[in-house]
Parts: C-alpha cells; structure tokens; sequence
C-alpha cells in the first residue's frame, strides 16, 4: 500500500520511522498481542457518571450510568489497541444495565493526531498543553453495549462520533473532561428505544495501573512483515504484466511502474510470463494512455498557505490530496470531475503541519501525478 493505492506484491527491503532511523525487519512469527497496561475504571469524579445516553427514554430523557461496585477496567495493548470493559448501571434504575465492551483502536500521539487536522475536547478547560501528551483512539466498528438486567438479550453497536474523526477518545492526565486525574473520555453514536441515534459519552477516571507506564507510547521499530519471492505485476508500457522479480528490476529501470495499468491493457487480454496475449487473436496491444497532469504549487516551501493548480488533458474523475512521504493523507484538496484543459487552482492551508516534505497527489482513473511540497516555517 503505497501513499493509499494498492499495487501488486513487492519485496520489503527496509523500513524507516521518517527521521532516518532504520526499524529492524522481523520474519520470525509474529508474537501475541501484549498487555502494556491495565487500569481500573470509575466513573469521573466531577461529572457523576462514567456513561451517558442522549434521549434514552420514550420520552426524551437522559440516562446517566456508573460502574458497578466491582468497576471497570480499561487495557492498553502494545499494537496500538485498548479495551474499556465492565458493568454500567443506571444511577436512577438499578436495573437497567449494560455491559460495556470497547474496542479502540489506531493510537497516536498528538503530532500524529493533529497531522489530519483533528482536534481535541476540553469543554472544562482543564486540558491547558495536557493535551499534547494525550493519546488518541476511534472507536472500532466492532464495540456495543451488550444488555444486563432489564436489558437482557439486547445489543446495542456503537459508532465513532463525529464521523469526521475530528474528536477521538482521548487518553491522559485531564482527558476525562470533568478533572486533572488521568482518565479517557469520547463520544460514541447509538440507537436509543425510538431506534433513533443519538449521542453517549464516555468519561472515566484511571487508576491503579499495572504494567507499563501507559502514557508510554509503543516502540515504533520491529516491524513484523513476510518476505514475498514470487512474480510481481508491473506496468510496462499500458500493458500489465506478471513477471519475474529479476525481469521487474529491469523494467523498473526503463520506466514501468509497480502494479497494474488500471485497466488500460486490451480488452478480453491476459498477462503470463511477460508477454501479453489477446483472447480472441493474437494482435498487438494498444499503446499506452495518453492521459496527462500537470500539477505545480506556488509558493514553494511556504510557511502556511500556497496555490496548487492542476490541469488534466482528458476530462473524468479527480482526487487531490497532500500526503506525508510515509503515505499518511493529511489533506484533501480536490474530489469531483475535472475538465480538460482547465486549470484548477486551490487553496492550501499548510500551518498546522510540521516542517518537512511533504507530496502533492493527483489521482484520475488512469494516471497518478506527485509533486513535491516542502513546509518551512
């Protein structure tokens, strides 16, 4: 997966953190997912509850929930992955319960977090510069409340609020939005008795943590990969082709790209070997796309804001985007049909990114486009 597109396979010869560190390549098997650390959970001290449902009942009242006596627990794992699990009852209904079950998933700190131009809670305005030691989570697809006393037999899932991404569940000392403890807080998406979404909230104080210090962050080297020895699929010239690793790094040197064409060879053809065969008769392929981008942006380097422009000789769909030069998509600029031969020119707001190199991407069906984009502030 090169900068969002899938190419065919490929062999990994080395990996880097972006700041010339080379990161080990481990081919053992991969080792079961570790524990960093395990806290206990309570509901926040200053807000009164560790959940909270938005137009809960029939008639539009909220619920407020804590953990039972036994409380909960919340566990951070090594793969970027943490578990918020335990038993919430209703302050008001003793019956009604519900189990938490949590998944979070896709951990960063806050440079990585604010490269997407997200941002953080504090509506209590205790977070101060707290918040650049925070970690971030998004709620997995997977996580739901799962019915317990007069709940029994109900599950509920839970979605990331907002979709957006633009608040994630945030983990560290005034996190919980309600006091300076460390805790985790987010908002979640469910479906109340009227099967309607609303909103809930997560807000819990963290103690009694075992293990590693969960502020922590996990290593970022001993990347764990396979070792690929088979054919690879380049394009050559429009054609795809299937080729031998030794026959790949010759092409590549004359100008093919990895992966397939997109569809450009001849229609009802198939590729063995290197050599290009048509279904019905054995006539030449085409040659190659004509299609052709000119992509360029001004000022550059830039401290903040610059102009990119972009033109595409055949009209069709288009995506722009910035990307990092690990891949990471930190903008999206341009998403529609483009016309040919018209300039298009937009505004980027580069001053919430660190300096460095970063790439201009221009998609259409056919062809992608890269230019270089340096922030110097």
């Amino acid at each position: 997966d090169i900068l969002g597109e899938t190419y065919g396979p490929f062999t990994v010869r080395a990996y880097t953190d972006g700041e010339g560190s080379s990161c080990s390549i481990v081919t053992s098997e991969p080792p079961v997912t570790e524990v960093e650390s395990s806290c206990e959970a309570t509901a926040a001290a200053n807000g009164g509850h560790a959940m909270w449902l938005s137009d809960y009942y029939h008639n539009g009242s909220n619920a407020s929930y804590v953990f039972n006596g036994d409380g909960g627990n919340f566990v951070r794992n090594s793969d970027g992955t943490a578990s918020l699990t335990g038993l919430l009852v209703n302050k008001n209904n003793v019956s009604d319960q519900w189990q938490v079950d949590f998944t979070l998933e896709n951990s960063m700190d806050w440079t990585e977090w604010s490269s997407f131009g997200r941002s953080y809670k504090d509506e209590q305005g205790l977070a101060g510069n707290k918040y650049q030691n925070w970690t971030y989570f998004t709620l997995d697809s997977d996580s739901r409340l799962i019915g317990k006393g007069s709940n029994q037999g109900k599950i509920v899932q839970v979605k990331h609020l907002p979709t957006s991404l633009q608040f994630g569940f945030q983990l560290g000392d005034a996190a919980n939005n309600k006091n300076n403890s460390y805790g985790l807080s987010g908002w979640f998406y469910y479906k109340n008795y009227c099967s309607q979404w609303e909103q809930g909230d997560i807000n819990i104080d963290l103690s009694n943590c075992s293990g590693d210090d969960p502020n922590t962050p996990p290593p970022s080297c001993d990347v764990q990969v396979t070792e690929w020895d088979g054919n690879i699929t380049i394009c050559n010239n429009g054609i795809s082709m299937c080729v031998s690793q030794e026959e790949a790094e010759l092409l590549l040197a004359q100008g093919a790209t990895l992966g397939s064409c997109g569809g450009l060879n001849t229609p009802g053809g198939n590729v063995v070997g290197g050599q290009a065969h048509d279904a019905s008769d054995d006539s030449h392929p085409t040659d190659g796309p004509s299609v052709m981008i000119n992509v360029s942006a001004y000022p550059n380097p830039t401290r903040d804001f610059t102009n990119i422009t972009f033109e595409v000789k055949e009209a069709g769909p288009v995506r722009v985007g910035i990307y990092t030069t690990q891949g990471v998509r930190v903008g999206d600029l341009f998403e529609d049909m483009a016309e040919a031969n018209r300039t298009y020119t937009i505004e980027f707001n580069g001053s919430n990114l660190l300096d460095g190199i970063y790439l201009i991407r221009v998609n259409t069906m056919d062809v992608v486009e890269t230019k270089k984009l340096m922030i110097k502030k």
